[in-house]
């Protein structure tokens, strides 16, 4: 009977090895090349990898669905992904800076409020259009950042753009449906 599942647990790990999983996995590898070169102030490096690993967000989504390869892990492996990606860049110029510290805990804060919505209602997280959008936005808000425009303004338009996604979620998740997936 353990044959079985091993062998299943197998077919399923080689499943989800596809080309578009692979790449959401180079963006992943990405994320600590992005933050070295943030740290060492090599702002356009940084550019380059952190335009490539964003690129990349929209290149597996579509090769997952014109390859037909799109899966539960996918898609929860790319939103993973993604947040640790904008994270990270998030808490490595508020290092870097300085200040706005409370920046970074507050962009968190709105992370680990969708991680709890989804363990409170056991409901599985689909992206909307909103949330998307909002991904987008917080890209080219880093990515300006990056550039060497941070200011408060700039820290305000991009905690506002964490929180949007946050309060999508959980108002899905605690008001609209209690029995449906969001």
């Amino acid at each position: 009977m353990k044959e079985k599942t091993k062998e299943s647990t197998k077919r399923t790990i080689w499943k989800e090895l596809t080309v578009a999983n692979g790449i959401t996995f180079i963006r992943l590898l990405l994320t600590p090349l992005i933050i070295y070169f943030l740290f060492i102030e090599k702002n356009l490096l940084a550019i380059a990898f952190l335009t490539l690993a964003l690129v990349s967000d929209a290149i597996d989504g579509y090769l997952a669905r014109k390859l037909q390869q799109v899966s539960t892990f996918g898609k929860r492996f790319d939103q993973f992904t993604d947040k640790a990606l904008l994270l990270s860049v998030l808490f490595t110029l508020v290092w870097r800076d300085g200040s706005w510290i409370w920046a970074g805990i507050f962009g968190s804060t709105a992370f680990l409020a969708i991680l709890l919505g989804i363990i409170i209602t056991k409901k599985k997280l689909y992206v909307t259009s909103l949330n998307k959008i909002t991904m987008w936005l917080q890209s080219v808000v880093l990515l300006v950042m990056v550039f060497g425009f941070v200011n408060d303004f700039m820290f305000l338009l991009l905690l506002v753009l964490l929180v949007i996604p946050a309060v999508d979620y959980l108002w899905r998740a605690f008001f609209v449906d209690k029995k449906k997936d969001l």
